[in-house]
Parts: C-alpha cells; sequence; structure tokens
C-alpha cells in the first residue's frame, strides 16, 4: 500500500516494530516478499484473463508493469463496452466521448520514453541512495559526510519506488542537494568506492556509478525540465476537487515544453530525452481529430475561458489560422449536439 521496497522487510526498524506486535513472528527476507507478490500477481492475472476470456476479449499484460502502454487492450475492452451500452440504449452521444483515457498514466509513459535516455547517468545516482539505505551504519556515515559539508545532520534521500517517475523525480530531486556529500564519500570513504567495483549479481556485470560531474548536470537540468510534468500530474490525480477543465490546459503547456526543448540544440542530451518523449506524446494527443474532445470542450466550459483559450492553444502548437477556425467551429457544433441531447433526456424524464 505504501509502496515500500521490499529490501524494507530487512531493516532493524521493521523488524523491532514487528515483534512489538507479534513476537513470535519470524522474520522474512526481500526474496522471500517478492516471491509471494509475484504468486499473488500471476493468481490475479489468471483472474483477468479468464474474465476477458469470457467475453472473448484477448488482453496482452506485461510484467513490466510501470512502463506497460496498454493502449490496445483499452481500446478492445471499450469497444465491447461500448456494444453493450448501444444495445441498452443507454450511451449518450453515441459513444463519441465514451473512451478517455487516464491522463497520469499517459504522463506516465511519456515521461518513462525520456527516462530511457539518460538512464545510465540516472542508474549511478540510484545506487548511491540505495548504497546509504543497504543498513543504518552506511546511512550514519554519510549523515556524518553531511555534517562536514555544513548541511542537515538528519540529511536522507528516499529510495524510489520503480512503478512510479514521480518518486524518480522526487529522489534525484533530493540526491542533487546533497551531490558534494556523494562526491566527498567517493573521494574519502572506501566503502563507498568498493561498492562500486562490486559485480552486481542480478546484472552480472560492475555497478554504474559512481556519478560524474556530468551526470548530476544531466540530473539537475532533467529534474528542471521533469518539474512541469511533476506539477500536471500532481494537479491532475486530485480527488476531491474537479479536474477536468484543467486537463486540455496542462497538455498544451507538457506539448509547449517539449517542443522547446526539442528546438533548443544548448543542450544535445535533454534534445534527445524530448524527442523520445515527443513521439509517445504524439500517439495519443497529437492533434484534435485524435483526442477525445471531451478534453477540450470541458475547458470550453470554464467561464473563464470559454472559446477564447482553445484558439490561442491551438494555434500555439503550430495550427494554422484556418485550422483554428475550423477547430473553433467544431467546437461550437459538439456543445450545441450536447445542449440538445441533453434537453431531449429532461424531457424524458419529466
Amino acid at each position: 500500500m505504501d509502496e515500500l521496497p521490499f529490501m524494507h522487510v530487512e531493516g532493524d526498524g521493521f523488524k523491532e516494530f514487528v515483534h512489538e506486535l507479534q513476537p513470535q513472528w519470524k522474520s522474512m527476507k526481500r526474496k522471500e516478499v517478492a516471491r509471494g507478490v509475484w504468486e499473488l500477481y500471476q493468481m490475479e492475472k489468471a483472474k483477468l484473463m479468464s474474465e476477458f476470456a469470457a467475453h472473448s476479449i484477448r488482453v496482452s499484460i506485461t510484467t513490466d508493469t510501470w512502463k506497460m502502454d496498454n493502449a490496445s487492450a483499452n481500446d478492445t475492452v471499450v469497444s465491447y463496452m461500448k456494444r453493450r451500452l448501444r444495445s441498452k440504449g443507454t450511451l449518450n452521444f453515441d459513444g463519441d466521448f465514451l473512451h478517455l483515457r487516464c491522463a497520469c498514466h499517459i504522463i506516465n509513459l511519456v515521461v518513462r520514453d525520456g527516462i530511457d535516455e539518460i538512464e545510465d547517468g540516472i542508474e549511478a545516482i540510484w545506487h548511491c541512495v540505495k548504497f546509504i539505505w543497504y543498513s543504518s551504519s552506511k546511512l550514519d556515515k554519510y549523515r556524518d559526510f553531511s555534517v562536514l559539508e555544513q548541511l542537515s545532520n538528519t540529511a536522507n534521500v528516499p529510495l524510489d519506488v520503480i512503478t512510479r517517475w514521480t518518486s524518480t523525480y522526487l529522489m534525484l530531486a533530493a540526491a542533487l542537494k546533497y551531490e558534494k556529500v556523494f562526491e566527498m564519500m567517493g573521494d574519502e570513504d572506501d566503502t563507498f568506492k568498493k561498492y562500486f567495483d562490486e559485480t552486481d549479481a542480478k546484472i552480472k556485470k560492475k555497478r554504474a556509478g559512481p556519478p560524474s560531474s556530468q551526470d548530476w548536470r544531466n540530473a539537475q537540468a532533467f529534474v528542471h525540465f521533469l518539474g512541469k510534468f511533476y506539477e500536471a500530474t500532481m494537479k491532475l490525480s486530485a480527488w476531491k476537487k474537479v479536474t477536468a477543465h484543467l486537463l486540455f490546459f496542462e497538455l498544451i503547456g507538457l506539448q509547449t515544453e517539449i517542443d522547446n526543448k526539442i528546438n533548443d540544440d544548448r543542450d544535445p542530451i535533454l534534445q534527445r530525452v524530448a524527442c523520445g518523449m515527443k513521439d509517445k506524446f504524439d500517439k495519443y494527443w497529437r492533434s484534435f481529430e485524435q483526442m477525445n474532445k471531451i478534453i477540450v470542450i470541458a475547458n470550453v466550459l470554464d467561464p473563464r475561458w470559454k472559446l477564447q483559450y482553445q484558439k490561442k492553444a491551438f494555434a500555439k502548437v503550430g495550427s494554422s489560422p484556418i485550422r483554428v477556425a475550423t477547430i473553433t467551429s467544431e467546437l461550437k457544433g459538439i456543445l450545441m449536439m450536447m445542449y440538445d441531447e441533453y434537453r431531449r433526456s429532461d424531457a424524458a424524464f419529466s
């Protein structure tokens, strides 16, 4: 539930806490926990496949869930729902606006493609963070170096959760504050240096790192670039307030941010990252024809924007004046169609 890494069960604090709750509890290794989660995943996957098979639906589910682009699976399910709802006469607007993809999931896919472009540099910093979380003694040593750099004696960098890019963003942002601490450890801590000379048993090769100064600079630029994507994710994932009218506004901002980085040749690495993200972004939100138009309608219904923002927004992302005028006309047509349908529905229940 809290998305803690499996290694958490081997920590002294966790063991003491559970012992207080149940003295007879036997501690577990992280591999035991991982195996239990994997078995549970396989059970749930079998159930899901069985349910879909009953309706002649085939869904491909990959174990690499945090990078899963399940658009084809969603399309199949929505098509099935559309047929069933249409047959029962309960489908508004003939299902034209039924399928609205999760914006936060798409942002996750977009950012993951960008992270892949500088994965080696991120991995080097990740290993630094992982090192200090191996044991309480290593964390204490890290904090000693932090004090020497006149930083906090409670210095801490959260280890990311691999299924959420936002945690990777927060990890990098926190690690950047302690760049000099990690550099000092690389110069003076033999255990830290030895850690990067060891072969990682899982990948059977030497661990990436320690991070070079260029890795830190790339991470700094990347964190700055991802700031807007993080803010957009936080806004759109709110669950106690309406967010529908924010989506189009945020998408235009993200598209502009990506385009600016693609056209900025001062940083070739970020330029490459932006190009990777652009391909995924365009797959879902490239044009007015491609996106679910309800996204734009929700923004039009915001009295602060109405139809004025749409004209500026589409022009901002390269639409010609003629195309902007056509889009505006289409939006007016959709609004009138919605008004007529809801009016008929209201009359039927009167």
